[in-house]
């Protein structure tokens, strides 16, 4: 029900961002987000549930019997817990670090992937299926070193705290020993110490083992907070519109990107389109003519649009400087449109440019 909880509040999230947040961040990390993150964080609270809450119960019990017998040994057994906070402090930082790099890695490999299967088509389209394939298993190697770091810091966490317990088990069995001789405790008391010795010994282990755990999911908790605490939202709820006009007006419209909102792409444009007349744009590659459009787009969903495929090879099936018009959104993402250029410069590494 916790994850549950949490994929329906991270929806709810999704539903609210503006589309501008939307188009900064891949849906690739997303997904990531939304599974990996989410999962993280439910094995979080599942191990705390399940294996820190009991452990904590059995070294309390121990230490309470411990110190109604014993209190000299009480003090022994505390020594445990300073020792293995020291290991735990050592590789704090060497963990938290090799977990967010192999996070975003992952988030990084799984944007890869959802851009791979959308240019698919194109890629096939270009013979470029070898150059796709490597620039992918290059980045799942470098995903693969980033985990192994991951699993390689996380086992010497482990086996530094096994030795180390265990060299504290045999100076226990020393030290119980020593006080059987001076009379402190019975013979027979060794045993009893020994067992209680292990048994805190052992849940302290948990404790510990769990410490790689709880910093990834620390970890799915920043990553998921990026999204959850973006205030860059909008109003969700759709208002009915009675009757369209068909007028359109741009006045003194300004538009720049967030990360660099003193360059404009689209500088003091007005614009007044009357209903049934055609106009073009026209400029270079890159002057913002796609951008135009595609505030025009969001803006108005049932606009017809034109766009001309001029700057690239046409495709099967595509003419070379004729107009291909679309009626609905729909239609237009299937054919040609802002993303799909975009996608054809990520194929050839050229800078984003419409015709």
């Amino acid at each position: 029900r916790i994850n549950a909880g949490m994929k329906s509040a991270l929806v709810r999230k999704l539903q609210r961002l503006s589309i501008t947040y939307h188009k900064e961040i891949e849906s690739g990390r997303i997904q990531s987000k939304f599974l990996r993150d989410l999962e993280s964080i439910d094995a979080m609270i599942r191990n705390i549930v399940i294996t820190l809450i009991p452990a904590f119960i059995g070294v309390f019990i121990s230490i309470g019997i411990s110190t109604f017998n014993a209190p000299v040994m009480t003090l022994f057994f505390l020594a445990i817990v300073p020792v293995n906070i020291l290991v735990a402090k050592l590789f704090s930082k060497r963990i938290k670090m090799q977990n967010r790099e192999f996070r975003l890695e992952n988030e990084s490999v799984s944007a890869k992937f959802t851009s791979m299967l959308t240019l698919l088509p194109v890629t096939k389209a270009h013979g470029l299926e070898r150059n796709e394939i490597n620039s992918f298993d290059s980045e799942v190697e470098k995903l693969t070193q980033k985990g192994l770091k991951v699993d390689n810091t996380n086992a010497y966490f482990g086996s530094w705290s096994w030795v180390i317990s265990n060299i504290i088990s045999v100076i226990c069995l020393i030290f119980s020993a020593f006080l059987a001789i001076k009379g402190v405790i019975k013979v027979g008391d060794i045993v009893l110490y020994q067992a209680l010795f292990g048994s805190i010994n052992g849940n302290v282990l948990a404790i510990i083992n769990s410490y790689p755990a709880l910093i990834t999911g620390s970890e799915a908790i920043s990553s998921v907070s990026e999204i959850m605490i973006s205030d860059d939202m909008e109003p969700i709820g759709n208002t009915k519109i009675s009757h369209i006009q068909g007028n359109i007006a741009f006045n003194h419209v300004c538009y720049s990107y967030p990360d660099d909102p003193e360059s404009y792409v689209i500088n003091d444009l007005s614009l007044d389109v009357k209903a049934g007349e055609c106009i073009a744009v026209v400029g270079p590659s890159g002057s913002g003519k796609g951008t135009i459009c595609k505030r025009l787009i969001e803006e108005m969903k049932n606009i017809k649009v034109s766009v001309s495929a001029t700057t690239r090879k046409p495709r099967v099936g595509e003419i070379e400087s004729k107009n291909y018009f679309f009626i609905d959104e729909e239609s237009f993402l299937k054919k040609i449109c802002d993303e799909e250029f975009l996608e054809y410069a990520l194929v050839y590494g050229n800078y984003y440019g419409t015709p």
